[in-house]
């Protein structure tokens, strides 16, 4: 993965994030327009989420492409 893209719901901040990733790590980070190289705790925690749930999509789209054609 190389990048991660959120809105949030309502009142939730940040309203938009967005990780930027190098070779599997998170290296940026973009909250409501306020950029940083230095992830936070909670910038942690999302990379990690994003980098799991991008793991089990690369999996059903591998299965996808092995899936028998009718």
């Amino acid at each position: 993965m190389i990048f991660y893209h959120r809105r949030a719901e309502e009142d939730e901040k940040p309203a938009e994030l967005r990780l930027y990733f190098d070779r599997g790590r998170p290296v940026r980070v973009i909250a409501d327009r306020s950029s940083r190289d230095a992830l936070t705790a909670d910038d942690t925690a999302v990379a990690r989420q994003s980098i799991a749930k991008s793991g089990e999509i690369r999996v059903l789209f591998d299965r996808s492409l092995k899936a028998p054609v009718d």
